[in-house]
């Protein structure tokens, strides 16, 4: 089938970069708890009086809060292409998204939290597997967009933040950082554009990997600094 573009680019090679020296140890996975366990807290927190209420707020976070880095990606397209071709067209290229967000993921050391619509919310301890991915994504879209119609083409936004936030049952997330990663990847980012945010700038365990562009930003009242990937060296 025909292309825009006149080549297919390269995928970048599989695997993570090592970075645990200054990420800590790789523990994606938070401490198994019973079901339930959070809505029985946040309920204990409702029903409480004003003064028990900030020691079970501290209870909840010691159980549910990790540091982190957040990951938010989102397709590009949703009202011209449905318009175009219709939702079923445009549900196919969310499942493939998600079929190789989940093959690649691994390969970096995240952790898919959930997908919602065309989004994909994940979680690294490590920024630069994070950013890795997000290039990693690009480049694997890129490739596959090369064998596709144009409509069906697939174009990802990613934002990346770091700090912590309440992970709930392995399938939500709550935070600043999940909110900025959001913020920058639903609505600032462009197609192709991966943000990342000021909060992860020092956890970089070799800023020099990465070519950057300054990108800053206002938006709901707030002043929001990050940078944009342009390229990632071996």
């Amino acid at each position: 089938m025909h292309r825009k573009g006149d080549r297919l680019h390269r995928f970048l090679a599989p695997g993570k970069y090592h970075c645990r020296n200054q990420c800590g140890a790789f523990n994606m996975k938070i401490k198994q708890l019973e079901p339930g366990r959070y809505d029985q807290m946040i309920d204990r927190y409702i029903e409480a009086g004003q003064a028990e209420k900030p020691s079970i707020a501290n209870e909840i976070e010691d159980v549910f809060s990790r540091d982190v880095t957040v990951f938010v990606l989102d397709i590009s397209g949703f009202s011209r292409i449905t318009a175009k071709r219709g939702i079923v067209f445009y549900l196919a290229m969310i499942r493939r998204m998600q079929r190789l967000s989940e093959q690649m993921i691994a390969e970096h050391d995240g952790q898919v939290i959930k997908f919602v619509a065309d989004n994909l919310f994940a979680t690294f301890t490590c920024v630069d597997n994070a950013i890795n991915f997000a290039w990693a994504l690009n480049q694997g879209f890129e490739g596959m967009n090369v064998i596709t119609e144009e409509d069906a083409d697939i174009h990802i936004s990613v934002g990346i933040a770091s700090g912590p936030v309440l992970i709930i049952d392995e399938h939500d997330m709550w935070g600043d950082a999940m909110n900025m990663a959001s913020k920058l990847g639903e609505d600032l980012a462009k197609a192709g554009e991966i943000l990342v945010h000021r909060s992860s700038l020092l956890r970089m365990a070799d800023p020099s990997r990465y070519a950057t562009k300054p990108r800053n930003y206002q938006i709901s009242g707030m002043m929001i600094d990050a940078i944009e990937i342009t390229d990632v060296f071996a």
